[in-house]
């Protein structure tokens, strides 16, 4: 980026800015619809767990314990 915008620049800067503004915006917008949905709680920021499905509701058949879909890695706990 320093080739873009020289360091200490008004550009440089507002190009942090920018940065910080829509990082901020995802996360507002991830939280919103965590919050909303009915399979997610907030424990799926820390392990990717959701919710139980109802007894009439089904899953797709993948696990869920395994970060980053590395199936091969299970966690322990």
């Amino acid at each position: 980026m320093l080739a873009l915008f020289p360091a200490g620049s008004a550009l440089f800067g507002a190009y942090g800015v920018g940065l910080l503004i829509g990082f901020l915006a995802y996360l507002v917008v991830l939280l919103a619809m965590v919050v909303v949905s009915r399979n997610f709680s907030v424990d799926w920021f820390l392990d990717g767990r959701r919710k139980a499905p109802a007894a009439d509701e089904e899953r797709d058949g993948r696990e869920t314990n395994a970060p980053m879909g590395n199936p091969e890695v299970r966690v322990h706990g």
